[in-house]
């Protein structure tokens, strides 16, 4: 057993021992804690003033330094030091609806990336979820915008009432009001009512207006390649598609509006080149075109002598008559054609007249009372006296002198006994000598 002065000894030693320990303890914790404080001043220290580049991403491993942010969308949850597999390697998926994508991503004193210590150990991912109507917005708005511009009814202009009045009212058939005729509804309806109805008949004149300017650029571009397929015929020797294209042509422009596109395409003068060709079967379809173009249309019969046409049907009379019969035909067939587009021009035409006159027309008309001619070639000159006989007395002079009422009544009896004509034909043709001869 110990003495007694023994263990207040032992206490003292035991209470010594243990201050020791804490004291030892304690330095240890302060010196760590001084040498952390030490580097991270001088980490910072050594960070002043250094611009950290920006972190491109690769396809190779690569360390952040102090202070580089990882750029949205490229982070990657990857350990170091775990065998590379296609989980660790797995990008961050952001959904592409998101407007913001935040990355948060933590890092030590010595730019390795610390990964937060979740249940499922994945990388934090904040995102701003954005409504369709949000996501869509700048579309949206930019849809609306082109929406609304379509849709849009241009401004009405600043109408001038008393001019498209004045315009209407003038036309040579003027359009009805509600029935009613233009002036009359102007007295009747209420001022406002009254413009507002004009103003749909001017819209409504204006939209016939723009289909037949329409119509017109394709009646251009359609007698335009009539006349392209006309030449090319010529220059293949093809008198068969030259006729083709011609009879089409004379068909087209018994249309009043076609004769003046023909016209402004430049057709009258285009076809009074064949008036004198050499092949008699062109020349004479070339003839019935232009008699076609001209009848009944006064434009049609100023825009034919423009051309030249009446010096060149005049000579196609003076042709000669060969006793070939087939040869005759095509003579014959170029008389006639001449002759009908003779009648064409020079009725009713001042103008048309005088150059007849001029080019001695009425005595090579009289010429053809032959019995080299038949009798219905007759006829239509005979027609065509007495159409011109009292706007131009000279046909009337020539005629009685060149026997022209004995010729008459000599065909008057022929076709009174023609068999292929029916009654009412030669009644009608009778009425006509009748009066011819009346007033010769």
């Amino acid at each position: 057993m110990a003495p007694r002065g023994f263990r207040p000894r032992r206490f003292l030693f035991l209470v010594a021992a243990t201050a020791l320990v804490a004291l030892s303890i304690s330095a240890a914790s302060g010196e760590q804690h001084q040498k952390v404080s030490v580097d991270v001043s001088a980490s910072e220290a050594e960070t002043n003033g250094v611009t950290v580049p920006e972190f491109v991403a690769t396809n190779e491993w690569q360390e952040l330094l102090p202070g580089q942010g990882v750029p949205r969308r490229e982070a990657k949850l990857v350990n170091p030091n775990e065998q590379a597999t296609e989980e660790s390697m797995r990008s961050v998926v952001v959904d592409p609806n998101a407007k913001e994508t935040t990355v948060t991503v933590s890092t030590d004193i010595t730019g390795d990336i610390v990964a937060e210590e979740d249940d499922d150990d994945t990388l934090t991912v904040t995102e701003e979820e954005i409504s369709d109507v949000d996501a869509n917005t700048g579309t949206d708005v930019s849809e609306s915008i082109d929406a609304e511009t379509e849709e849009a009814e241009p401004a009405e202009p600043n109408w001038n009432h008393e001019k498209i009045y004045d315009v209407l009212q003038a036309l040579p058939e003027p359009p009805k009001v509600e029935g009613m005729d233009i002036h009359e509804a102007q007295e009747k309806l209420s001022p406002a009512e009254f413009r507002q109805q004009i103003v749909t008949l001017w819209k409504k004149r204006q939209a016939e207006l723009k289909e037949a300017l329409e119509s017109l650029q394709d009646d251009a571009k359609y007698l335009g390649k009539l006349l392209e397929q006309f030449k090319d015929a010529e220059q293949r020797g093809d008198v068969e598609g030259q006729l083709s294209v011609l009879e089409v042509l004379e068909w087209e422009v018994q249309d009043l509006d076609k004769t003046h596109v023909f016209n402004f395409i430049g057709g009258f003068g285009i076809i009074a080149e064949y008036l004198n060709s050499n092949n008699l079967p062109v020349r004479a379809h070339a003839a019935w075109v232009v008699g076609s173009a001209a009848k009944n249309y006064k434009d049609g019969q100023e825009w034919a002598i423009d051309a030249g046409v009446m010096p060149k049907l005049i000579d196609s009379l003076t042709l000669e008559v060969p006793t070939v019969e087939e040869e005759a035909k095509d003579v014959l067939e170029v008389k006639k054609k001449a002759i009908y587009a003779l009648s064409s021009i020079v009725r009713s035409n001042d103008r048309g007249q005088r150059l007849f006159s001029l080019h001695n027309g009425p005595e090579l008309l009289a010429g053809l009372f032959n019995d080299a001619h038949p009798v219905k070639l007759q006829l239509k000159v005979i027609e065509l006296v007495d159409a011109m006989r009292h706007q131009l007395p000279t046909c009337q002079d020539v005629h009685q002198a060149s026997g022209v009422k004995t010729v008459v009544e000599s065909l008057a009896k022929d076709f009174a006994d023609d068999k292929e004509l029916d009654g009412a034909e030669k009644q009608e043709l009778a009425l006509f000598f009748q009066d011819f001869l009346g007033r010769v």
